[in-house]
């Protein structure tokens, strides 16, 4: 899925054409690929499992709440980090340039995160069966994802312009 998010993105973002005019950054595509499979899959797997054995088959108003708080005060900090890590890793960033990018992305992107998936989280506790937590959170974290990119390639190409005036 992280392949097609950064296809998806790419198109969004660059009308179609990468900045060398070919459709799609295939090596990027790749390595976003590898992400998804190697790291980024298995830890939101075993992260929403490791959440859905704290709380059992509760239920409940106080335990929905309480999961959602779990979710985006410990899961999704974590996933969030190390997304922006394999980003800055992908694009090749020196140790400073990471630093920077992570300090100065990391809490805008909880801001972001925190806005839609409390209201994502209930949904899936309340409507979406345990066992389809981990897809369903996996398609919302792909819609999330393209939005991300988008808008981060977006910004990067007005600073970009801004640099060349």
């Amino acid at each position: 899925l992280n392949a097609f998010e950064e296809i998806s993105s790419q198109k969004i973002a660059n009308s179609g054409k990468t900045s060398d005019g070919q459709p799609v950054d295939v090596v990027k595509v790749i390595k976003m690929g590898l992400y998804g499979l190697v790291l980024s899959g298995p830890l939101s797997h075993y992260l929403y499992e490791m959440l859905d054995k704290l709380f059992g088959e509760r239920a409940g108003a106080v335990v929905t709440l309480l999961k959602i708080l779990a979710s985006n005060l410990v899961l999704a900090p974590i996933q969030n980090l190390v997304y922006l890590v394999a980003i800055g890793v992908i694009r090749q960033l020196t140790s400073e340039e990471m630093s920077a990018h992570v300090r100065s992305t990391f809490w805008p992107m909880m801001k972001q995160t925190w806005l839609i998936f409390p209201v994502v989280t209930a949904v899936a506790h309340c409507v979406v069966p345990s066992a389809m937590h981990v897809p369903f959170y996996t398609m919302i974290g792909f819609g999330f994802g393209i939005y991300y990119n988008v808008t981060s390639r977006s910004a990067r190409k007005s600073i970009d312009t801004e640099h060349e005036d």
